[in-house]
C-alpha cells in the first residue's frame, strides 16, 4: 500500500519538474499532481487496507451492474450505440466510479 510519505515526495518533484517542462508537458504534470492531492488526502484520513479493498469490490460491483443494465435502458430510447452508451454513462455517473476505482488500485500498489 502507497504510504502518505511517497505521495508527498512524488508531488514534490513534479512540482520541481513542472517548472521547466514545456506546455505540454505541463499539462501532464498539472494532471498527474491532481491525482497525488486526491490520493494524499485520502491517506491523510488513514484508511485500513482491507477498507480499501471492500471499497474496490464495491464499486466493480456497482460499475457491473450498472453496466449491465445498459441494454434494458437502451432498448426503450433511439440513436446510435455509442451515443446512447455516453448518455448513460453520463447519467450514471460510471467515470467517476471508475475512477475511484483507479485511484484506490494505485494507492494499494
Amino acid at each position: 500500500m502507497k504510504q502518505l510519505k511517497q505521495i508527498q515526495q512524488e508531488l514534490d518533484a513534479l512540482r520541481k519538474q513542472g517548472k521547466d517542462a514545456v506546455f505540454t508537458e505541463q499539462r501532464k504534470i498539472e494532471k498527474r499532481i491532481l491525482f497525488l492531492e486526491m490520493c494524499r488526502l485520502y491517506l491523510e484520513t488513514k484508511p485500513r487496507e482491507e477498507f480499501i479493498r471492500k471499497s474496490i469490490e464495491s464499486l466493480d460491483y456497482i460499475i457491473a451492474t450498472l453496466e449491465n443494465r445498459f441494454d434494458q435502458w437502451a432498448s426503450h430510447r433511439t440513436g446510435g450505440n455509442a451515443e446512447l452508451r455516453r448518455e448513460y454513462n453520463s447519467l450514471c455517473e460510471i467515470p467517476k466510479f471508475k475512477q475511484q476505482r483507479k485511484t484506490l488500485k494505485f494507492l494499494l500498489d
